[in-house]
């Protein structure tokens, strides 16, 4: 072997030291660096002729295995879909209060009801004390207050869930860009025997971060380039970018048309998508439930009841002028009464006689010192025409589709309206 040779050999293995060094330097600088993997300067030997000839490195790879990486991008999405599910979760249960506190017994709906029962039951007792009465509307408001307020909240979360849904349909089309981006360098890289390890690592950190915001699948081209899709079949990226945007109605769409909202249901967008198109208009129907069966209770138990000294009016809170005909029974009394609540006149109606709104509110009108009207709004209001007597009305055995007769017509309501 003539010195040159050896000379050669030497050099050759200096160089591949040098770059194995390099590599390993560099393992070691981004040890803590997201996204970076563990490179292998890959030495192989060289030969000459029929004599080796040296050494040389014939590749530096990333230490990605693939399978790995599938199982990874998939156990992504499905913790972004877990995350978020419990963040919007968590706010709503925060939005029902609390049970137990240090001062009222806690702050959930069912404390604000068992703290209104009791106020009933102490009215009930002592109608005609005043704290008891206050105490009674206190408790009233407290608990309207808190069905309004957690109905707001929940339109909120629904508001906040469309925009996160936006935000991240932005980040996917990013990612998908800078995926794109890449591709071409690595792809061009490749075809000129040059590394594309740290390419790689930043398109898997790219890949990393759709797989978190949705439940996609990838393929490797012979080229090098990656190819996405969402794990329902739909191409996000292949030679051209198939990008995402939110639609009418919040629908998901891919190249402005193909709607696939229906085939994402993981990852932080599916998680979005279930949390605002069933999980919270779900609580917002059983809210408006709860809140429907309490208006409807409290105010059937206080409806038939009357002030002291009566009103010179009444005005019910329904709007019955769109009820061509209903099915009554039995009989109501129409009660004229003094200051002292003493009785000085009354009338009882037959409400089996009429066969719809306009004939019984004739037949009220008909009666001696009262009157009797529908309002613009459609609610009915009855008033006193005798100087000192207020109206009060007994409910005897009357009923209007299956309710009394001041339920139906909605008068000394507690609360109005029909959902939270």
């Amino acid at each position: 072997m003539s010195v040159s040779v050896a000379s050669s050999i030497a050099l050759s293995a200096l160089r591949a030291a040098q770059v194995g060094l390099s590599v390993s330097s560099a393992n070691i600088a981004n040890a803590d660096v997201d996204g970076y993997t563990v490179k292998t300067a890959n030495q192989v030997s060289t030969v000459s002729g029929s004599s080796g000839s040296g050494t040389a490195i014939a590749s530096i790879t990333g230490g990605v295995d693939k399978y790995v990486f599938a199982s990874l991008i998939g156990a992504n999405a499905d913790l972004g879909a877990a995350s978020v599910t419990a963040s919007y979760t968590d706010q709503l249960q925060a939005l029902m209060g609390s049970t137990t506190g240090s001062d009222d017994g806690g702050t959930s709906i069912a404390t604000q009801m068992a703290a209104l029962e009791t106020a009933v039951t102490e009215l009930a007792s002592t109608p005609d004390d005043n704290a008891t009465q206050s105490s009674f509307v206190s408790a009233a408001d407290s608990l309207a207050s808190q069905l309004r307020d957690i109905s707001t909240s929940i339109s909120t979360l629904e508001t906040n869930a469309n925009q996160q849904i936006a935000d991240d349909v932005d980040a996917v089309n990013e990612a998908l860009a800078k995926i794109a981006k890449l591709n071409d360098q690595i792809v061009a890289a490749k075809a000129k025997g040059q590394s594309t390890a740290d390419l790689e690592d930043e398109r898997n950190a790219a890949i990393t971060s759709i797989s978190s915001l949705l439940d996609i699948t990838t393929t490797t081209t012979s080229s090098g380039a990656v190819y996405v899709k969402t794990t329902g079949g739909t191409t996000l990226l292949s030679s051209k970018l198939h990008a995402l945007s939110v639609g009418a109605g919040g629908a998901i769409l891919v190249d402005g048309s193909n709607d696939i909202t229906s085939t994402l249901t993981n990852g932080e967008i599916g998680g979005l998508l279930t949390l605002r198109d069933e999980t919270l208009p779900a609580a917002q129907a059983e809210l408006d439930a709860l809140a429907a069966k309490l208006i409807s209770a409290v105010n059937a138990a206080v409806a038939d009841g009357s002030a002291v000294p009566a009103p010179d009016s009444l005005t019910g809170t329904t709007d019955v002028s769109s009820l061509s005909s209903f099915s009554a029974s039995g009989t109501v009394r129409i009660a004229l009464v003094d200051d002292d609540g003493n009785l000085t006149s009354y009338t009882d109606l037959d409400l089996s006689s009429y066969g719809s709104i306009d004939d019984l509110v004739s037949a009220l009108d008909a009666i001696d010192g009262v009157s009797a009207s529908l309002n613009a709004d459609g609610t009915l209001s009855i008033s006193s025409d005798t100087d000192g007597s207020g109206v009060a009305i007994g409910a005897l055995d009357g009923s209007i589709d299956g309710q009394s007769f001041s339920s139906f017509f909605g008068f000394n309501a507690v609360f109005t309206g029909s959902s939270a």
